[in-house]
């Protein structure tokens, strides 16, 4: 029924690794969680079934789950492994963290994407921290978490600045200030 390896046995087409270990070959079971992604120019792009084809070149099973159902948890124990492309939606990517996490960490199964690759996703705190802190060059940032802090930014910032949240994509959650009293009206509803 196959081998395993540990490591690195596969490169999605983007570029992102695949890690665990994952026993290849016939008898191998991969829980898919379906996708379908219209983009901005109107192209359907599924990683799913791109995975599916990919597949069935390795004689490897591929079960689909519904991440959502109740029972998911008990889906993908059944499972060798599980890949979800998830949206970069929040509260989305909150719930894919935790049952990831859940199946990587607790059935101690290989996910994509892993922990090392999906951790920072859609926070662009952590990204920001990380950048900084592997010393890339980052736009001049400021991370407040306190409204005194931020007010007294907001009071003695050049502006315009830009305002972004930790979350969004594609623009979502970024604004904009050119004023002070702008400034004022997005920090009184974010605090």
């Amino acid at each position: 029924s196959g081998f395993s390896c540990q490591g690195t046995i596969a490169r999605h087409d983007e570029g992102a690794v695949v890690t665990g270990v994952w026993p290849i070959g016939g008898g191998m079971r991969i829980a898919i969680q379906p996708d379908r992604v219209v983009q901005k120019n109107g192209a359907i792009q599924s990683y799913a079934t791109t995975w599916e084809k990919r597949s069935a070149a390795y004689n490897v099973s591929v079960h689909w789950i519904d991440a959502y159902a109740p029972d998911a948890l008990e889906a993908i124990s059944a499972c060798d492994a599980f890949m979800w492309r998830f949206p970069p939606d929040a509260n989305v990517c909150r719930f894919a963290q935790s049952l990831l996490n859940s199946v990587e960490f607790g059935l101690g199964k290989a996910v994509f994407p892993d922990w090392k690759t999906r951790w920072h996703i859609e926070d662009k705190i952590s990204q920001t921290m990380v950048l900084k802190a592997m010393d890339f060059p980052v736009p001049q940032t400021q991370i407040l978490w306190k409204y005194d802090q931020a007010l007294s930014y907001i009071m003695n910032a050049e502006y315009p600045i830009v305002l972004k949240l930790a979350s969004g994509f594609q623009s979502s959650n970024v604004r904009l200030l050119r004023s002070v009293d702008e400034g004022k009206h997005y920090l009184e509803g974010l605090f």
